[in-house]
């Protein structure tokens, strides 16, 4: 414990301790300045120093358009601008992924690779009965009556 309190003491006078620095010019071994120094006062002029290049930095940041090269740091117009480009380019990024696939399964179907489900069948034409296109179609005597008075009075009305 003693030991501790003499550093105390120690420490203080080290600080207020005088300190003198001289320039001497090397040719004529002239003094050129003298100055007077303590530590605390090269703490002091370091601190102070700092305290003002921080203070004029955030000037500069703050008050200057270098302020929109800081992350974060932007209007709301820009940042809901952002936020759609996004979406747009993520939309296009999923059409081009689309489109993609649509051209391999083409090339696939025209090189006759494609090894996917059918959807189609083949029509055996032995197998279609006539009735059946019946259902589809109206019968022929149905369409000529149907175009024949339509033709008889285009040609009565001229």
């Amino acid at each position: 414990m003693n030991r501790s309190e003499k550093k105390r003491p120690d420490l203080f006078k080290r600080l207020n301790a005088h300190y003198r620095v001289v320039f001497i010019d090397d040719e004529s071994l002239e003094e050129v300045a003298s100055l007077s120094l303590t530590k605390s006062k090269i703490y002091m002029l370091f601190s102070s120093m700092f305290v003002v290049i921080v203070t004029i930095t955030l000037i500069v940041l703050f008050f200057t358009p270098l302020k929109f090269y800081i992350p974060g740091y932007g209007s709301d117009a820009n940042r809901v601008e952002v936020v759609k480009m996004k979406r747009v380019v993520d939309s296009l990024n999923v059409q081009v992924t689309n489109q993609q696939k649509v051209t391999e399964n083409l090339k696939a179907v025209i090189i006759g690779d494609f090894s996917g489900i059918k959807d189609t069948m083949m029509l055996d034409p032995e197998k279609i009965a006539a009735e059946d296109m019946k259902s589809i179609l109206p019968s022929v005597q149905t369409i000529r009556q149907q175009v024949i008075p339509e033709k008889l009075n285009k040609n009565r009305k001229r």
